[in-house]
Formats: structure tokens, C-alpha cells, sequence
């Protein structure tokens, strides 16, 4: 039985941190940062690039930013790197689900991610003064919310195609078995999070320089 580190080169014994090979153009799964640092790698035993680090095979990653760790095997990375970004100002449970969310769309579960989306949109109206229930005791349909987020200036008239491709990818996801194709799941998350960033991250940010949101104006 061959030894663990045959063909294995290491950070510090087969380069430094200011090699080339130190450092690969990979997103951090975790923080997003642009680059991770080869912390070691399968090295290619022949060709041009004998005794480097082979890009298609086997590679152990770190951040340089945040310190978390990442295995890489040809194209692949694991965890996943999430898309999109994260939203300031956001109320915890929708942080969660947001996270949620992006987490889903970095392991390509197109499906739940998308369900996790137009849940997100159910929750924005009623945090924006939709009733959690109307009178007979049932939770706002679909068109409902995206009335009352209209009518509060949230959704715009330009966003209405948007919001109905939400309503029709959404509805295949609950009441069929069709998987999600990535563009449409792509499409959604978008503009789930130009949403959250409409709704609550310019609140937040005009909070901070002192000036008064709309719903505080209007208390």
C-alpha cells in the first residue's frame, strides 16, 4: 500500500503562499472571497507541468479571508459556494431563510430553493401590513401579497413580470413534481434578493444615516 502524501505537495514544503500555485480563483463556500489558498494538492506527475499542482485533480483549500475550508475536485468544490449575496438589515427569520435559500442554490437543490424564495415573498407582505389571515382564518394567496406589496411602493410596476414568473416557477414547485431548471431557479433568486434589498436593506441604511423611513413617517 502506497504512503498518503505520495504525489502530495503541501503549502510551505513544495511552494509559499507567494507562488502561483498557492492560490486558486475559487469562491469561498462560506464569505464569497474571489481566491482560496491550495493548502495542498495532488501533483502532476508528467507533461509540462510535472511537480505542480494538478488544476484538474484533487486540491484541499482555505480563506485567505475568513479561515474556512474547502476539498476541490476538477471543476467541483465542496461545500458549494453559495450565490448571490447576503442582505443587510433583514430581520432574523428572513436571514435565515435567505441563507437557507442561498445554501440550496450553491448544492443546485433548484426546487427548494425556489420554494424558499416565494415563501420569502409571503413573508415580506405580511411583515409590510398584510394580514397573517383574513377572516376566514386562511393565509394571503399569492396575488393577494403582490397587491400589497404594489400598493406599498416594495414592488414596482417594472418588477410585475418578475413577480409572476416567482408565482409560476413557485407553483410548479408545490403542486407538481417538475424539477426546477437552474435558469429559472437563477431567475427567481435575482430577484428574491433585489426584493429583500427594496424592502429592507435601504430602510436600513437610511436608519443608520439618521433619516426617516417611509414606515416610520407614516406611524
Amino acid at each position: 500500500m502506497s504512503d498518503v502524501d505520495t504525489n502530495l505537495g503541501v503549502l510551505g514544503r513544495n511552494w509559499s503562499s507567494s507562488h502561483a500555485a498557492a492560490w486558486e480563483t475559487t469562491l469561498c463556500p462560506q464569505c464569497g472571497a474571489p481566491n482560496m489558498v491550495r493548502v495542498a494538492a495532488l501533483l502532476a506527475q508528467e507533461g509540462p507541468g510535472k511537480g505542480e499542482p494538478e488544476d484538474d485533480g484533487l486540491r484541499w483549500l482555505r480563506c485567505a479571508a475568513c479561515g474556512s475550508g474547502a476539498v476541490a475536485s476538477g471543476g467541483e468544490v465542496h461545500p458549494a459556494p453559495r450565490p448571490f449575496g447576503s442582505v443587510e438589515g433583514l430581520p432574523e427569520v428572513d436571514a435565515r431563510i435567505w441563507d437557507e435559500a442561498r445554501t440550496c442554490f450553491g448544492a443546485a437543490a433548484y426546487t427548494a430553493a425556489v420554494m424558499l424564495c416565494r415563501k420569502l415573498l409571503f413573508h415580506i407582505a405580511v411583515d409590510k401590513g398584510l394580514p397573517a389571515s383574513n377572516a376566514r382564518g386562511r393565509a394571503p394567496g399569492f396575488q393577494e401579497c403582490v397587491n400589497h406589496l404594489e400598493s406599498r411602493g416594495v414592488i414596482t410596476k417594472t418588477m410585475l413580470g418578475w413577480v409572476d414568473r416567482i408565482k409560476d416557477v413557485g407553483n410548479d414547485a408545490n403542486h407538481e413534481v417538475t424539477p426546477v431548471t437552474k435558469a429559472d431557479a437563477e431567475a427567481v433568486g435575482a430577484f428574491t434578493q433585489q426584493l429583500l434589498t427594496l424592502a429592507y436593506a435601504l430602510d436600513a441604511m437610511m436608519k443608520a444615516q439618521g433619516v426617516a423611513t417611509d414606515d416610520e413617517v407614516s406611524q
